[in-house]
């Protein structure tokens, strides 16, 4: 018998507990060999509380942990619930399972496993022919478990981020200075309210960061495709076309912060033309995808190495025009222009002032940022 918890993220922005109940039809009927139930949290609070339960029952009843833990959502639905059960569970599951169903932000971590679904899926939901790609796990993994088959699994990277020495994160994507800004602006921020917000965390405290956060972005609907697509025309066009004073600022301005790479300077590891400028934005991946969102097919960093347990990481030194017009050369595997890549397994990134730092599409706050390996994770990947 395997034991199995999914969990649902029911702020995704397709969420839509029919296509739960059709995922979750397949596993109710697996032959008796598979145990198990969907939980939909509301909220991260709500995620970690439901995880916490199931702690605690299995400490009282003295009974081993799920074998299986699975998401619904993103990349930081992923994340999220990676983080919650490895930091309360006594013991990690023995593999994970990511669905496409109801999207997020971010799909890396579904496109690197081969299940983002996509248009496909789409298509499939709309005519009524044919399985989803989150069905078809499902059916996969209920028909393995009835037949005793091995699960077939990938192993992905992941990335452990702890934010003021409190915060402890899985992730796999990681981005600081242009990176936050630019996804503020996709989550429907305008400038002004990013910059207004950046004032104010400066006098709240640590446990206050997320709620000040909260009242800017509180009523804010998750952009669809489409309107991301908008945003980001609108947002190159004030790059190009021209920009206001503040425009200017928020888009170019270098991030004040000291940065080691493995205890290392970032200043003695650069190329000399770079080593008395610092960088206007940071981007880490744990397998080198170069994606923030917006609806394009994420590429390969031309550094990383799939088979390393270093992280990849780019390091922007341009304008923003500099810097937007050589973006659209990650998506080909070509280097950026104005640009450092680098790797490392432990990233320690410290300022004065409180910074956004994005982790998988999600903003979190602080003023020291320790980023390191953290191994790697089986997933549930079918036939």
């Amino acid at each position: 018998m395997i034991e199995y918890v999914l969990f649902a993220n029911s702020r995704s922005g397709n969420y839509s507990p029919e296509k739960i109940e059709e995922i979750e039809r397949p596993l109710i009927l697996a032959d008796g060999q598979l145990q198990g139930r969907i939980i939909t949290t509301n909220s991260l609070p709500d995620l970690e509380d439901e995880v916490r339960k199931i702690h605690e029952r299995k400490i009282h009843e003295q009974k081993k942990y799920p074998g299986i833990a699975g998401f619904f959502g993103g990349d930081a639905s992923v994340m999220e619930g990676m983080t919650a059960v490895e930091n309360i569970w006594e013991n990690a599951p023995d593999c994970y399972i990511a669905f496409p169903e109801a999207g997020g932000t971010m799909m890396n971590v579904h496109e690197e496993l081969g299940v983002k679904g996509g248009i496909t899926d789409y298509l499939k939901k709309v005519s009524g022919f044919g399985d989803t790609t989150s069905v078809q796990l499902a059916k996969y993994l209920a028909q393995a478990t009835a037949l005793g088959e091995p699960l077939k699994y990938k192993t992905i990277p992941a990335v452990e981020v702890i934010v003021d020495d409190i915060k402890n994160k899985k992730c796999q994507t990681i981005g600081f200075g242009i990176v936050p800004n630019l996804l503020s602006l996709y989550e429907g921020m305008t400038i002004e309210q990013c910059l207004h917000l950046e004032r104010e965390l400066q006098q709240g405290r640590p446990e206050e960061y997320h709620q000040i956060a909260e009242r800017y972005t509180e009523g804010l609907q998750k952009p669809s495709k489409l309107s991301a697509l908008r945003t980001g025309i609108s947002t190159f066009g004030k790059i190009f076309v021209g920009s206001s004073r503040w425009e200017e600022y928020f888009f170019s301005r270098a991030l004040e912060v000291e940065i080691t790479l493995d205890g290392e300077k970032l200043e003695n590891v650069l190329p000399k033309e770079y080593r008395k400028h610092p960088p206007t934005g940071v981007y880490a991946a744990s397998f080198g995808k170069a994606n923030i969102g917006l609806p394009l097919k994420s590429t390969l960093l031309p550094q990383a190495n799939k088979d390393s347990d270093r992280i990849p990481v780019v390091f922007t030194f341009g304008t923003a025009q500099q810097t937007a017009l050589s973006a659209v050369k990650t998506f080909v595997g070509m280097k950026m222009d104005h640009t450092s890549y680098l790797d490392f397994t432990e990233m320690v990134i410290e300022s004065k002032k409180v910074i956004a730092c994005n982790l998988n599409g999600d903003s979190f706050y602080g003023r020291h940022f320790k980023i390191r390996a953290d191994g790697k994770r089986h997933f549930i990947v079918g036939k």
